[in-house]
């Protein structure tokens, strides 16, 4: 289960994998696809209203995830 699970972090209003300090979430691989709970839950848990959804596939893409 765990290995389905994506662990990330907002600093400076930046989404970022989570580096071990501070605050962090997951996210399920199969939540990927719902893209408007996903945009929402990113808002709720960076505490902005900016769009991190491009910013996450960024980094799932460069981590060939």
């Amino acid at each position: 289960m765990q290995d389905e699970l994506l662990r990330f972090s907002c600093k400076d209003k930046s989404l970022k994998r989570f580096d071990g300090f501070g605050r962090s979430f997951y996210i399920c691989l199969l939540c990927l696809k719902d893209n408007k709970k996903l945009t929402k839950s990113l808002k709720n848990q960076c505490k902005n209203n900016k769009d991190y959804t491009d910013e996450l596939y960024d980094i799932v893409n460069f981590n060939n995830l």
